[in-house]
C-alpha cells in the first residue's frame, strides 16, 4: 500500500532544530515527508536527509527575498509547486507568519491542515530585543499585538493544533476564535533509551545549571543566594555550562565571590564537559522568568534532567509547576526573590534525595520520553488524514 504523504513548512534551514527533526523522522516512520524549509547557503535546492525530502525556499537568493511571510509570493510558489508535485495528504506548519498562507492553499486545495505549535507566539515575540528598540517596532508588535492578530487570522484556517504542554491547550481554548478546533499535546521530551539513571550519593546540593546564558533566565538571584549561603557557612556547588549575552557578567560576579572553587563555569558546551557535569551535578535548575511565554511551554531541559533521574529545583511556571507537583521530582521556588531562593535551598539537606530521584526517573520511563510523545503524534495525525 503506498504510503500517504505530509508537508512539513519549517521558516529556517534544517536540519538544525531539535523538535522539527524529531517530529518528521516519526512521520517518516508511517508517511512520505517532504520539509519545505528556508535556503540556509547549502549547496543544493533539494536533497534527501534520514529518508526525507528537503526542499529550500529562496536558493541562492538573498535572504530578504526568503523572508518567512504568508503574503511573501516566493513562499507561495513554492508551496504551490510542491503541493501539486508531491500531492500531500496534509500539511503541517510550524510558522505562525506563514500560517494564513497554509491554511488558505489548503482550503484551496482541500489538504488538511495542522498547526505545530512549539510556542506562544504572540508572548515570545514581546520577549525579543530587536521589537523593542524603535517606535516603529514596539507599536506594531506591544500598541497593535501584530503577532495576535495573526495567529487569529491563522487558526480560522487551521483547526488541527499540535502543542507542548496542557497550559497552551487552555490558553488557546480562551480565545473567541477557538471553536471546533483538534488539539494534541506533543511534548519536548528526549529520546527513550534504556539505563540513562546517573545514580548518585547525596551528600551535599551540587546544582547545575546549562544553556544559552540570557537575561531571561534568573540566573544572577540564584546565584547571589548561593553565594550568600557559602558566605554563611554552607557547602555547595553550583556549576553553569555555556555562554551567551550575559555570560561575562556572570563571570564577574563568580570571580569576585571569592568561591570559584564551588561555582564552576564551564564555557561553551562539549560533549566530554557535559557527560562530566551530569556525573557530577545532583540538582538541575530551570529559574526562567515567569512570564505569558514561559506559563503556556516547557524546556526540553526540564526533560532531559528527568532522563538522567537528577530532580530539578525550578521557577514557578505553570508548567513546571504543575510537572513538580504530579511528579514530585521537583522543588518550585520564586526565583525573582534570594530570600526565597535559600530558605528553599536550605531545605534540600533534609528531602529524601533518592525518592525524589527515582520519580524523577520513573516519570522519563513511563511518560516523558520521545516513543511516548511519539505514539500521540502519529495517532493524532492518523486522525486528521
Amino acid at each position: 500500500m503506498e504510503k500517504k504523504k505530509i508537508i512539513y513548512v519549517w521558516k529556517s534551514p534544517y536540519p538544525w532544530d531539535v523538535r522539527v527533526e524529531k517530529i518528521c523522522k516519526s512521520l517518516a516512520k508511517e508517511y512520505e515527508v517532504l520539509i519545505l524549509a528556508r535556503w540556509g547557503n547549502e549547496t543544493k535546492k533539494a536533497e534527501q536527509i534520514d529518508g526525507i525530502t528537503v526542499r529550500r525556499v529562496g536558493f541562492r537568493e538573498k535572504p530578504i527575498k526568503s523572508l518567512p511571510l504568508s503574503f511573501n509570493r516566493v513562499w507561495k510558489k513554492e508551496l504551490e509547486t510542491v503541493i501539486k508535485g508531491f500531492k500531500p495528504d496534509a500539511i503541517i506548519v510550524r510558522e505562525i507568519m506563514l500560517g494564513t498562507l497554509v491554511g488558505k492553499l489548503g482550503k484551496k486545495h482541500n489538504i488538511p491542515t495542522i498547526m505545530d505549535m512549539a510556542e506562544n507566539y504572540p508572548a515570545v515575540i514581546k520577549l525579543f530585543k530587536k521589537y523593542k528598540q524603535n517606535i516603529f517596532s514596539r507599536f506594531l508588535i506591544h500598541t497593535l499585538d501584530l503577532a495576535k492578530t495573526v495567529e487569529k487570522n491563522s487558526l480560522k484556517l487551521i483547526k488541527n493544533i499540535i502543542v507542548v504542554c496542557d497550559e497552551q491547550v487552555d490558553r488557546l481554548k480562551s480565545e473567541k476564535y477557538i471553536n471546533s478546533h483538534k488539539f494534541c499535546v506533543v511534548e519536548n521530551t528526549p529520546p527513550y533509551e534504556d539505563n540513562t539513571k546517573i545514580e548518585k550519593k547525596f551528600e551535599k546540593p551540587i546544582f547545575g545549571h546549562h544553556g544559552n546564558l540570557t537575561a531571561d533566565k534568573s540566573v544572577f538571584e540564584f546565584l547571589q543566594a548561593v553565594i550568600e549561603l557559602l558566605d554563611e557557612g554552607f557547602d555547595m556547588e553550583f556549576h553553569i555550562m555555556g555562554n551567551g549575552e550575559i555570560y561575562q557578567e556572570t563571570k564577574l560576579i563568580v570571580d569576585e565571590s571569592n568561591h570559584s572553587d564551588k561555582i564552576i563555569m564551564y564555557g561553551n558546551w562539549k560533549e566530554d564537559l557535559f557527560t562530566k557535569y551530569l556525573n557530577t551535578i545532583n540538582f538541575g535548575v530551570l529559574p526562567y522568568a515567569v512570564n505569558d511565554f514561559t506559563n503556556t511551554t516547557n524546556f526540553n531541559k526540564y526533560y532531559d534532567f528527568l532522563k538522567f533521574g537528577i530532580p530539578i529545583l525550578t521557577s514557578d511556571t505553570k508548567p513546571m509547576t504543575r510537572l513538580n507537583k504530579e511528579l514530585s521530582c521537583g522543588i518550585t521556588v520564586n526565583v525573582d526573590s534570594i530570600n526565597d531562593i535559600k530558605e528553599s535551598i536550605k531545605k534540600l539537606y533534609e528531602i529524601d534525595y533518592e525518592a525524589y530521584s527515582t520519580n524523577a526517573y520513573n516519570a522519563y520511563l513511563e511518560r516523558y520520553n520521545w516513543s511516548k510523545d511519539e505514539t500521540v503524534l502519529l495517532q493524532y495525525i492518523k486522525e486528521v488524514i
